[in-house]
């Protein structure tokens, strides 16, 4: 059994994504912890019970650890804001940036939590690539966007995301596009049925996240390698 300590404006939800990688974590953490519930209010340092042979994403509770990313929504009860589709994927970003921008397309309608105080947004996705631009209406210590729904995606330019994108189930992205940005590969190997990662203008120091997306084009333009060994590592990987 191990011990987690809560940070500040964590709520049950944040905790379980950072122990077991997935929200579907809860149930471990309200099975040993009997006082919990889906609405209660944690504290700055009380300690949550949990048991890591229940992990569900390690990958995923691995680069929040190395990211120094902490899940953190509790004052504003963000994953209760009257939706019951499923959240597919977290978006952490810097709460310095005054807007974001999602650049899709697809088929089906998701549903956004932009991470402020403003309602939730749903948005139909169109067959050829949009801009869906939001302002951020606060000030905040740590910025997520939620994306919730059933929803598949021919195409995602990640390229205005500095940040970190992390799906928290597998999610159908047929292309990536990321240039000119500081975003974390880590996140992309949750994505399914990939075929096409274009990436520009941007440092790089491992493909390790994306070597075991099966890849049919790889388009790397501009890139800054801060390990000599970068592009060898990933051709040893997928020979």
């Amino acid at each position: 059994m191990q011990v987690y300590k809560v940070k500040r404006n964590q709520n049950i939800f944040d905790v379980a994504v950072s122990t077991h990688g997935s929200i579907e974590g809860i149930f471990d953490l309200l099975i040993n912890n009997p006082d919990l519930s889906f609405h209660s209010q944690l504290k700055e340092g009380e300690e949550i019970y949990w048991d890591e042979e229940f992990i569900i994403y390690d990958s995923i509770v691995n680069t929040l650890q190395a990211e120094h990313i902490v899940p953190a929504n509790g004052e504003r009860h963000v994953y209760y804001k009257n939706t019951t589709a499923p959240l597919r994927c977290v978006m952490y970003i810097s709460p310095e940036e005054a807007s974001i921008a999602l650049q899709m397309a697809g088929d089906g309608s998701l549903i956004v939590d932009w991470g402020d105080n403003s309602d939730l947004e749903t948005i139909t996705l169109s067959p050829t690539l949009q801009k869906y631009v939001h302002f951020f209406d606060n000030y905040t210590d740590e910025r997520s966007i939620k994306l919730y729904g059933d929803f598949n995606l021919k195409t995602w330019d990640l390229s205005s995301i500095n940040g970190l994108m992390m799906p928290t189930m597998p999610l159908v992205v047929d292309e990536i596009i990321s240039e000119k940005n500081n975003l974390s590969l880590q996140g992309l190997f949750l994505c399914k049925g990939t075929y096409l990662v274009k990436l520009a203008n941007m440092s790089l120091s491992s493909l390790a996240p994306i070597q075991d997306m099966n890849l049919s084009n790889l388009e790397l333009r501009n890139i800054n390698y801060t390990k000599d060994t970068v592009i060898n590592d990933y051709l040893i990987s997928i020979a």
